[in-house]
């Protein structure tokens, strides 16, 4: 089966976080390439672009200079032309509130950057699996976080 190349766009201002995520995906079982953005200015300058292909999932990190990643998701989700693109949080935190906002906005993961490379790979290979099988839509609140129990 001839499984489709997934565009995914990274969103984060850690240099150490963005080259973790890419080393985790290249463990997954998904075909991808990976375009990365450091600060919310810059995501929302490119996703704006004329001619821009939309990706087929965001990764958002919440905690970004410029602009924040809460921040972006409010405008993306306000956009008709991007409010489709699946959007998962990730974050060193997992504040309840946090989560609860993130949620309600309509990203449809939060991803608690974990502890450990190989909680990486499966996370990332679980949010694969959910744009590909276009389960991306407002998951039940329990099954929000993808990789923890809030």
């Amino acid at each position: 089966m001839n499984e489709k190349v997934l565009q995914l766009l990274l969103a984060d201002d850690d240099e150490t976080d963005r080259e973790l995520f890419e080393e985790a995906l290249k463990a997954v079982p998904h075909d991808a390439i990976l375009y990365k953005t450091t600060n919310g200015e810059q995501l929302m300058d490119y996703l704006l672009q004329d001619g821009m292909s939309i990706p087929d999932a965001l990764f958002l990190d919440i905690n970004m200079p410029r602009k924040n990643g809460i921040e972006c998701l409010a405008e993306i989700k306000d956009d008709a032309t991007l409010r489709h693109i699946p959007v998962f949080i990730v974050s060193t935190s997992l504040d309840p509130d946090v989560v609860k906002r993130v949620y309600e906005y309509g990203a449809c993961g939060y991803v608690r950057k974990p502890g450990s490379f190989k909680t990486l790979i499966a996370t990332i290979g679980h949010a694969c699996d959910l744009v590909v099988s276009g389960a991306c839509d407002k998951p039940p609140f329990e099954q929000f976080v993808l990789n923890e129990k809030i």
